[in-house]
């Protein structure tokens, strides 16, 4: 397989995830919200690393935008956005248990 075939396979991946994400009645289901405690003491230790360094969802961010500008080239906030929420989904809800379960969140295709 050539890299422009699985490119354009990548994209045409990313638009069918797009929008059946845009199909989320979240009116309905909710939306999910990570609460993320600060410890803002002077004297604070680090206990754990990050779970996935920033630069790599800058560069899964990057590789995602880069895709959809293939076949929607004017990136415009509402593309951004639907982008965030890939993102999103993929890295983040994975560890919503069991709220990134429900059918709701991935409806099954008709």
């Amino acid at each position: 397989m050539t890299s422009a075939v699985s490119d354009a396979a990548f994209a045409d991946a990313l638009i069918a995830e797009i929008d059946a994400l845009g199909a989320r009645t979240y009116s309905e289901i909710g939306v999910p919200a990570f609460l993320v405690a600060e410890d803002l003491s002077p004297n604070r230790t680090i206990t754990s690393p990050r779970s996935e360094p920033v630069d790599d969802l800058a560069a899964k961010l990057a590789r995602i935008a880069a895709a959809i500008a293939t076949r929607r080239p004017a990136l415009d906030a509402a593309t951004i956005a639907q982008l965030l929420e890939v993102l999103a989904d993929r890295h983040f809800m994975a560890s919503a248990t069991p709220f990134s379960r429900t059918v709701a969140l991935h409806p099954l295709p008709s």
